[in-house]
């Protein structure tokens, strides 16, 4: 690992307000040709898979505030703790999730992202909205 630190993490918080902005282009910069991304039920690679594997949010929330709790950066990994503010169909969930990025010049090759999905799940449902 090269010592990129203020890099590496200015680039996942300016990600990070990118998700937050439900705009999947201006998400993709982000993402380098052969970024893998991982979650509990979703695996991807390149940013055509994963930004398609985001299509639900992208289309279905009405909001979401990723609110960056802890941020703890080593070279080129970030590991972050966040709250996600999650609305949809006017209903708002918290889900408490962890990623781990690994950021090589301004782009993220690797993204694995843990959370409980059940209250989204639940929420969406509740919604009628995408599952």
């Amino acid at each position: 690992m090269t010592d990129q630190t203020p890099e590496a993490e200015a680039v996942v918080r300016d990600f990070s307000a990118a998700m937050a902005s439900l705009d999947r282009e201006r998400v993709r910069p982000f993402l380098a040709p052969g970024v893998e991304f991982r979650d509990p039920g979703t695996r991807a690679t390149g940013p055509d898979a994963v930004l398609s594997a985001f299509d639900p949010v992208f289309s279905g929330f009405e909001a979401f505030d990723l609110q960056i709790v802890n941020l703890a950066v080593t070279g080129d990994v970030v590991f972050v703790e966040r709250r996600d503010i999650v609305t949809i169909g006017g209903k708002q969930a918290v889900v408490p999730a962890v990623a781990l990025f690994e950021v090589v010049g301004s782009r993220i090759v690797r993204w694995y992202d843990y959370f409980d999905g059940s209250e989204v799940a639940a929420l969406m449902g509740a919604a009628g909205g995408p599952r």
